[in-house]
């Protein structure tokens, strides 16, 4: 404990003797500090001077004996991180370490599930004046009890590579604001952590020992109750190309929240002394002239409605096309004179020590400017934009899209839904079966986050297709659902229509089993075997403009199998013949085998394909069938005949070739009747244009 370790870190801690043999325990060095909050998280954190065991005591207001956590380790840095708290809940806790440091009492409050109205608190630039910045946290804490969290700008010491500076000049005088309201903070040039590329170490910085935050720590993203935070390193590289600008891309591209608002620290409109340009007209610091030349058209055209700032030590609101830009440098550092450049963008500026509150609701943001005496001295709205609000109901409904599944169900001829809600609100699907055969009707709630399965039952459908129990289809059975889902999330109200063309039962081909036939395409072998036809009621999946009916193009398929291989015939009548060209548009057969349980099987990488031109040329995949593979193409008067035999050991069958095994199988005949114009493409069961996918395949079961 500490009481152990040398005089002189002992005066180092700060503990002071009190009389005979008694001490006042001292504060840590920096903190305690919050980080990263939530409904049911939070991060309390300690840094000192040097190494030291740490002890948390944490209740829930009104109850009883805290919980203890206990880090028994000595170090310099003790983050404890706590998970599955109660929302809008006030917990109060202590920091121990033996009897000779303490945090004192505090307490603080996570948020809210999903507040109508809170409030945040933005400011930057507390280096330099530590009494000025006490003041400020003062006033704060004061004013802003009900604040959810703060945003920092940046340049919290005046050299973030000296541990001393942050201990005097930030962690102590906003002691009591920071151990209560957690903070975002973004990163200044005066933290000193060089550029991301740069060749100083990040050591160089006590930044990054200090905060513990998401993603690399220098860009990250934060979502909550109608507002996404985007938070920038400017004193890294921002340009076309960069790290950082290809992850706001992404950002600014994918869902947010009603609201966006981008902080970074070095800003790109203000009238204070650090705009100054060259005598092109270049802004002189690169941060701010990339700032200018690469993120505000991001900002422009993915409507970002507040930039948060810092650098120059005044308040300035501007707006261009658009988006807000705030200076809110006055925490703490000396003033600088407003006006100092000319800011076409400027609405107001003023040279004062302030902090910045933010009202957030769904309809706005409401922005106050609070100067030391605690007076309102700049306010503006910022109302949720359409474009902002249609960008959003576009991707809650793709989420809502992607939320529905369907699977199979318990019994052949049930299917099941399932719904998972990723909205803040109750779901309801409800919907009906598109069928003059079925009465089924949906009807499902689901609470947020929480996911629910419903059977419907479809069996009516298939009686007709039951021969003793057994199914004899000879085509799928497709069963079409039109469903609704509504509900609400973050204040907006969302609908959407979902038709869904489901697969209740593949079709299914016996295939019997026979000597191998002599490969002559004379076909006379196979007049007793079932054929599967190509014909006018057989799907066209693309190309439907090029076929002109039956005399057009007409296939008749029969299949069976032998101990080593499973054979197949295919009469093609075409009244016109096209070879030589690629796949896309020469006369061909495709064959598509994949395994019945829906899992590939050794020795095979997914589909299997065997490919027949009409010329006689073959394409099959996997490779290593070429060698083992039998077959002739043939042409006639009518058209062209085909005759393979395809070995076992290459198709995706699991185990031997016994009567009962199964293979999904799938057929795609391309007629082509001059390269001019695009070919047909003939299916047997599907009309999906993917002839890969597998949700088309029938069933072909080894008979006897």
């Amino acid at each position: 404990m500490l009481h152990t370790l040398p005089l002189a870190a002992v005066f180092i801690a700060g503990i002071v003797p009190q009389g005979a043999g008694q001490v006042v325990p001292a504060q840590y060095s920096c903190g305690p500090f919050l980080l990263q909050p939530g409904p049911r998280t939070m991060s309390i954190v300690v840094d000192h001077e040097f190494p030291l065991v740490c002890e948390l005591h944490l209740r829930v207001q009104g109850r009883g004996n805290p919980k203890i956590i206990q880090h028994k380790a000595a170090k310099r840095h003790h983050i404890f991180r706590l998970e599955k708290l109660e929302p809008d809940t006030l917990y109060h806790y202590e920091l121990r370490t033996g009897k000779d440091v303490s945090s004192g009492k505090r307490s603080f409050r996570t948020l809210p599930l999903a507040p109508q109205r809170y409030k945040i608190v933005a400011m930057g630039d507390s280096r330099s004046q530590p009494e000025v910045w006490r003041k400020v946290a003062e006033r704060i804490a004061a004013l802003e009890k009900d604040a959810l969290f703060l945003i920092g700008t940046g340049d919290y010491p005046n050299d973030g590579r000296r541990y001393q500076e942050w201990v005097q000049q930030f962690f102590i005088p906003g002691r009591a604001l920071l151990a209560s309201k957690p903070i975002w903070p973004t990163i200044g040039n005066h933290e000193f952590t060089r550029t991301l590329d740069g060749n100083k170490a990040l050591a160089d910085s006590r930044y990054f020992s200090l905060f513990e935050l998401p993603g690399n720590e220098r860009w990250y993203r934060v979502d909550y109750q109608f507002v996404t935070l985007l938070f920038l390193d400017s004193n890294s590289h921002m340009g076309g190309g960069t790290a950082q600008y290809e992850w706001l891309y992404r950002e600014l591209r994918a869902e947010r929240k009603r609201f966006t608002l981008v902080v970074f620290h070095h800003a790109p409109y203000s009238s204070g002394p650090h705009v100054g340009k060259d005598a092109l007209g270049k802004a002189l610091e690169w941060q701010i002239d990339e700032a200018r030349r690469f993120l505000s058209p991001l900002f422009e055209m993915y409507g970002v409605d507040l930039v948060l700032n810092g650098h120059d030590h005044i308040y300035e609101r501007s707006e261009k096309n658009a988006v807000v830009y705030i200076v809110t440098g006055g925490a703490g550092a000396p003033l600088y004179n407003i006006n100092t450049f000319h800011n076409p963008y400027q609405n107001f500026a003023r040279s004062t020590h302030h902090y910045l509150r933010i009202i957030v609701t769904a309809r706005q943001l409401e922005l106050f400017a609070v100067d030391l005496a605690g007076h309102v001295f700049d306010r503006t709205t910022i109302a949720v934009s359409k474009n902002n609000l249609a960008r959003r109901r576009f991707h809650l409904g793709n989420k809502l899209d992607a939320s529905l599944r369907v699977e199979s169900g318990t019994q052949m001829g049930r299917l099941a839904l399932v719904l998972d809600n990723p909205l803040d609100h109750p779901l309801e699907l409800t919907g009906a079966v598109l069928s003059t055969q079925s009465d089924v009707s949906v009807k499902l709630d689901v609470r947020p986050g929480q996911s629910r399965k419903k059977e419907l039952d479809f069996r009516s459908l298939l009686r007709p297709l039951l021969r003793r129990g057994k199914w004899v289809g000879a085509q799928p059975v497709y069963v079409s659902l039109k469903l609704h889902l509504e509900g609400q999330d973050q204040a907006m109200r969302i609908e959407k229509d979902i038709f869904r063309n489901v697969l209740l039962r593949r079709a299914l081909h016996v295939v019997k089993k026979a000597r191998a036939p002599r490969l002559d395409a004379k076909l006379s072998e196979w007049q007793r075997t079932a054929s599967l036809t190509i014909a006018e009621k057989s799907p066209i999946s693309s190309g439907r403009a090029s076929y002109t009916g039956r005399s057009d193009c007409r296939a008749d398929l029969r299949l069976r199998w032998s101990e080593d291989a499973l054979h197949l015939a295919l009469d093609v009548i075409d009244d016109q013949f096209v070879g030589g060209g690629a796949v896309v548009d020469s006369d061909s057969v495709h064959f598509f085998f994949a395994n019945a349980s829906g899992q590939d099987t050794a020795g095979t990488a997914g589909t299997v394909v065997f490919s027949f031109y009409a010329d006689g040329r073959t394409s099959t995949i996997p490779i290593a069938a070429l060698a083992k593979l039998r077959f002739l193409v043939k042409k006639n008067s009518k058209g062209y005949r085909l005759e393979a035999s395809l070995p076992f050991s290459v198709l995706p069958l699991t185990g031997k070739a016994t009567a009962g095994a199964e293979l999904l199988f799938g057929c795609l005949l391309v007629d082509s009747d001059q390269l001019s114009q695009p070919p047909s493409h003939h299916r047997l069961w599907s009309r999906d244009a993917n002839p890969l996918a597998r949700e088309g395949y029938g069933v072909l079961r080894l008979g006897r």
